[in-house]
């Protein structure tokens, strides 16, 4: 008799254990992104919501992959990546996260400009920006990217880092833009030669609030559990969507995109240790 009560301890405990969260501590690590600043009209997507439907955006909020971060006329959004470094999301863009582990962070500019200060990056590690005609890979630097609807993608970088620019067509070729340089990717085109920043030389004075930005940002960094990013999303999940009309009248650029494609079994995000500079 005891024998067999021994048993279904063992196996009731090993069905605890299955179910546990921990059961899904083998899923990759994933570096912590917040919403570090939300200035005017800014709206987030969540990756688990109906496509296309969205919600008022809140400064605090995590981001995950696959979550789309739409700013209006008025808008500006900030990201942060662990505290190391920031990326500040221009009024009237469409920005989408697609990527958060370390090996191979990727982000997504549909459309409008974005402004970053990434840190340096450790060998193993890979980040890089994309839009609908260039892709950017970055090793860590101060980078400005602008997309508009049906035209020229354009790379600059400020004062520090290069940043290697590819066509995300069948353009082929690729070009190394230094400090105080840009290019242009045409649609189906390779990227031009690097030459000293005109596009974006008015936007260089703005680097200087996003160092301060960034080092704020940083000093104030405090990692949250994997508890607390599932009680701050489920909150968000409960908010009510924007209606269309309120999008169109912010002045937000909503293009209509393919769904991304579904993969597997969500999981929440276990977040990595940061490493301090």
């Amino acid at each position: 008799m005891k024998r067999s009560i021994f048993k279904i301890f063992i196996v009731a405990s090993a069905l605890l254990v299955g179910s546990s969260p921990k059961a899904f501590s083998d899923a990759p690590p994933t570096t912590e992104a917040r919403l570090t600043r939300v200035e005017g009209n800014v709206y987030l997507h969540l990756r688990d919501h109906p496509f296309g439907t969205f919600i008022a955006a809140e400064e605090g909020a995590p981001i995950e992959e696959g979550d789309r971060i739409l700013t209006g006329a008025d808008g500006l959004a900030e990201v942060s990546l662990g505290g190391e470094s920031l990326i500040q999301v221009e009024s009237k863009s469409d920005f989408t996260v697609k990527s958060l582990a370390p090996a191979r962070t990727e982000f997504h500019l549909g459309l409008g400009t974005l402004l970053a200060k990434i840190r340096s990056l450790l060998p193993d590690q890979h980040l890089e920006f994309s839009t609908p005609v260039a892709v950017a890979a970055v090793r860590g630097t101060e980078l400005a990217i602008a997309q508009e609807e049906g035209k020229p993608a354009h790379v600059g970088v400020f004062d520090e880092g290069h940043v290697a620019v590819t066509s995300s067509g069948k353009g082929g070729g690729g070009v190394t833009v230094g400090p105080g340089q840009e290019t242009e990717v045409r649609p189906s085109g390779k990227p031009a030669k690097a030459h000293p920043l005109q596009v974006f030389l008015a936007q260089r004075d703005k680097m200087t609030p996003l160092r301060k930005r960034r080092e704020a940002v940083h000093r104030n960094w405090v990692n949250r559990s994997p508890e607390e990013i599932r009680e701050i999303r489920n909150s968000l999940r409960k908010k009510p969507s924007v209606e269309a009309q309120v999008l169109e009248k912010a002045g937000v650029q909503n293009r209509k995109e393919t769904p991304p494609p579904t993969k597997g079994r969500s999981r929440e995000p276990r977040p990595r240790t940061t490493r301090k500079n």
